[in-house]
């Protein structure tokens, strides 16, 4: 009797022991770093972009001939992260070997043509700035899918269940409140200039347009609610098939979407902007220092240096501050049009290169 006892106290520690080893790790980086960098930035963007504007309201009333870019640190920080960001991709593409060896023509032909061209082409140079505009936006909803695609990894589901449900939920959670919010009009002509360079014909059809965005907003209010409910269909038939949805992902997606909601649809496009951009450059900073500090360590020899980890941030917030500042200098330059191609070039490519740096660590996992 007694043996018998001893044998199923064994036999229920060896489940113990294979249930625990089942259990996986659910996040990224870490459960705080996760939760401060990843999951819940899109809310915590929105409320330091809130008090930013709070205290550039009373800045301006007290002190109106401060400018408020520089003044309020709260904005010139969001400023700086927002052009800076820009730049640190290089350091997932240009530094890291493996995946530049793969698209070594993207990496060095690709930017010196476009460069020529959009210097040479002042057509070309306002229609990119119109691609830029909305290519951010596109490029912001693919690195919030791109981040729940993760999550659904660490819980061992299968890299392509429900992976269009989530590309499409993203891009209507970045794209629906600008399109059917109040910042509409501001979006669709991001440079009045540029516009009537492109075609002063456009001029003629956006007054209609802007006139329409209350019906927008109730086109897209009723496509968005349609697309939640097939949404949460889809995963609730997958579930059945074994699927486990991550609850870091559902928060993610609930954080972004209720800041993307606010800020497009209920504040000013300065304040809206900030947010959104904001949130999407601390993601990039996370992704770019977690991800690659491992092989900026090898190619930069610091895998032997106490503080290797304090030297890679650096050069990452150093090489990010230092574009930040020529951006916002340029103009005080001769020929300003050559730096502006070149920060176009860099836009350009941070879209570019992110995206299939993505699909190439992916096929790597």
């Amino acid at each position: 009797m007694e043996a018998h006892k001893l044998e199923n106290n064994d036999e229920q520690k060896v489940e113990l022991k294979v249930v625990e080893a089942k259990k996986v790790n659910p996040f990224i980086v870490g459960k705080w770093q996760d939760y401060v960098f990843f999951v819940f930035t899109p809310l915590i963007a929105l409320f330091i972009g809130h008090v930013g504007a709070e205290v550039s309201t009373v800045l301006e009333n007290k002190y109106p001939q401060w400018d408020m870019a520089k003044t309020n640190p709260i904005i010139a920080l969001g400023t700086i992260m927002t052009l800076g960001h820009l730049i640190i991709v290089f350091f997932r593409s240009h530094l890291n070997k493996k995946i530049f060896k793969e698209f070594p023509i993207r990496f060095t032909l690709i930017p010196p043509i476009l460069y020529f061209a959009l210097v040479i082409s002042p057509y070309m140079l306002a229609l990119m700035t119109i691609v830029i505009t909305w290519w951010d936006v596109y490029h912001s909803g693919l690195q919030t899918f791109g981040l729940g695609r993760i999550y659904d990894s660490k819980m061992g589901n299968d890299s392509n269940a429900g992976r269009k449900m989530d590309y499409f939920l993203n891009l209507f959670i970045y794209v629906g409140p600008i399109l059917g919010g109040v910042t509409f009009f501001s979006h669709l002509k991001p440079d009045a200039a540029n516009w009537a360079t492109l075609s002063d014909a456009l001029l003629y059809k956006i007054p209609v347009i802007e006139q329409n965005t209350k019906s927008l907003a109730i086109f897209f209010s009723i496509t968005g609610a349609l697309f939640l409910a097939g949404y949460i269909y889809h995963y609730r038939a997958l579930k059945k098939q074994g699927y486990k949805y991550p609850k870091l992902k559902l928060a993610l997606f609930l954080s972004t979407a209720i800041t993307s909601i606010v800020s497009w649809g209920f504040n000013p496009y300065g304040v809206a902007f900030f947010i959104m951009n904001f949130f999407h450059a601390i993601q990039y900073f996370a992704i770019v220092y977690y991800f690659e500090k491992k092989n900026l360590s090898e190619v930069l020899h610091l895998n032997n240096f106490k503080w290797k980890n304090f030297a890679i941030f650096s050069l990452i917030c150093g090489t990010a501050l230092a574009y930040a500042w020529l951006t916002g200098t340029y103009t005080k330059f001769n020929n300003p049009v050559y730096y502006l191609a070149f920060f176009h070039v860099v836009s350009v490519m941070h879209f570019w290169y992110d995206g299939f740096i993505w699909s190439v660590r992916k096929k790597h996992v």
